[in-house]
């Protein structure tokens, strides 16, 4: 598809979970993101620490999501109007997974278009 794929971030993010969930959380994301952005696109994954606590992100800059579905897309079974496959699972999980670690899971916009899902951990290491 075209995809370029980056990364910014630390080498290490050391973070007090469950690796598996973390790692589907994450996979949850990046699926989105390769799915929904649209060939040709950019899509970013950043680690860091942010007030002590570990932030996973993943930026893209597709078409990106309405402001007022931003929340609802949390919700099981819902999706973004413009999008089409999936059952409306994946950011419900990823939101469970990151308050399982204390934390919790956001989307925001992204500059000039896009969607930045930001995954923010309560546990460290």
């Amino acid at each position: 598809q075209g995809i370029d794929l980056g990364y910014e971030g630390e080498d290490q993010l050391p973070a007090r979970g469950n690796a598996l969930l973390l790692r589907e959380a994450l996979n949850n994301l990046i699926d989105n993101a390769v799915r929904y952005a649209g060939a040709h696109a950019t899509i970013t994954l950043r680690a860091r620490r942010e007030a002590g606590r570990p932030v996973l992100e993943v930026e893209d800059n597709g078409p990106g999501i309405d402001a007022a579905q931003r929340q609802q897309v949390f919700e099981r079974f819902v999706r973004a109007s413009h999008t089409s496959g999936g059952v409306g699972l994946g950011l419900a999980i990823v939101r469970e997974i990151a308050q399982r670690h204390g934390g919790d899971a956001h989307l925001l916009p992204a500059q000039p278009h896009g969607v930045l899902a930001r995954l923010q951990l309560g546990t460290t290491a």
